[in-house]
């Protein structure tokens, strides 16, 4: 990528990855062994950075126990690990418009096979779910309510402490998906008190790809959906029940959770200064943004750095490559998030997204900003 390009696409990936995180990656893909299976030290040592990374995990996310968080592939892993290890047969499921496919498709799948059945909730105009709406979805066979903390489209970050304390009161599980929240706002996993929450780390965790993790509260009996090698009770056939050996079979990939672990850290260190200089960023580009001509914005508010919006009718990827040829990273089309879309009326032109991160600047909303409205001089003006 050259040294010119400004990345707006922090919502798909974090850029740039600060060099200690990079650094971490690298120590632990030169130990080149498998932490938990042998007694040597680089395999100690691939333990102990695994644990490192449970416990800042605990320090950022306000957890008491590092067995909560199971690592995963990515934040689809976890959430298809939640899904698919909670519910039975018969089991009834609530979620919303908002979900990515990363919910939607494990879903619909189970729906198709006549295993689950499952409702959808619709957000309010300013794109927050109610939750009473929620608990008026919930039925007899309820097992599961899934909400996104953050709409990865929208940016509107949900009341998720009000959402579960209204499930449990109807005796049923909350699942979580952060992908678009840790690392980028304050989250608090007592304070929420959800049963389970899926999030990457390559996202506001500031790690690399390959890497997820799902907490998942003590209390929830969680079933194991692949089985393997946890390098204890190897002489067991059956799957190991204590946590989190029950649901991680196979060999970590350490580079990833090492890389993970120095991101948690720097975020445990400046998650107030990242979250207040994103906001800000994202606010006042917004609203510049709402003030052009022909332009219409769909998000409302700046907290996980979310920007999605149109000019006129003119498809949105015609509007993302105009950037991308002016060194602006971002995306256009649906964002995985197809029910959204519906609901803002945006199923045949989709959106351009900008997602800022902690990382930029003001003088490059300024350039975007400039961008778009040449974009719009060129479109309306100049052809007339």
């Amino acid at each position: 990528m050259a040294n010119t390009m400004i990345y707006f696409d922090n919502a798909a990936t974090s850029f740039p990855k600060p060099d200690i995180v990079k650094c971490a990656s690298l120590r632990a893909m030169c130990l080149c062994a498998n932490p938990g299976r042998s007694g040597h030290d680089l395999s100690l040592t691939g333990a102990e950075v695994i644990l490192k990374a449970r416990t800042r995990l605990c320090n950022l996310l306000n957890c008491d126990d590092p067995t909560c968080f199971v690592f995963t592939l990515n934040c689809t892993d976890s959430l298809n690990m939640g899904i698919k290890g909670i519910l039975n047969k018969g089991d009834h499921v609530v979620t919303t418009a908002l979900e990515h496919n990363s919910v939607l498709r494990p879903l619909q799948t189970l729906a198709n096979k006549d295993f689950i059945n499952y409702s959808v909730v619709l957000p309010r105009e300013d794109g927050i779910i109610d939750p009473d709406d929620i608990t008026r979805s919930i039925t007899y066979s309820t097992k599961l309510v899934i909400v996104t903390h953050a709409s990865n489209v929208l940016g509107a970050v949900q009341p998720v402490k009000e959402i579960v304390n209204a499930v449990h009161e109807k005796n049923a599980y909350c699942m979580i998906d952060g992908a678009q929240t840790v690392g980028k706002i304050k989250v608090d996993l007592k304070d929420i008190d959800a049963d389970l929450y899926a999030f990457p780390g390559h996202k506001g965790l500031l790690g690399t790809m390959g890497c997820g993790v799902l907490y998942v509260k003590n209390s929830v009996p969680l079933a194991c959906t692949r089985q393997g090698g946890t390098g204890s009770s190897s002489m067991c056939l059956h799957q190991p029940n204590e946590m989190p050996e029950k649901l991680e079979s196979g060999t970590p990939a350490v580079s990833s959770i090492a890389a993970l672990a120095a991101g948690t850290y720097i975020c445990m260190n400046n998650i107030n200064e990242f979250s207040r200089h994103t906001r800000i960023l994202t606010n006042s580009l917004m609203q510049s943004i709402k003030k052009l001509p022909y332009t219409k914005v769909y998000s409302s508010n700046g907290a996980t750095g979310v920007i999605a919006f149109n000019i006129g009718d003119i498809p949105s990827y015609i509007v993302s490559d105009y950037l991308s040829q002016n060194d602006i990273a971002c995306r256009a089309g649906y964002h995985c998030a197809p029910l959204c879309h519906r609901f803002l009326g945006t199923k045949d032109q989709g959106a351009v997204r900008l997602s800022l991160g902690p990382f930029n600047t003001k003088k490059e909303t300024d350039i975007v900003l400039e961008t778009i409205r040449d974009f719009i001089r060129e479109a309306y003006y100049e052809k007339k």
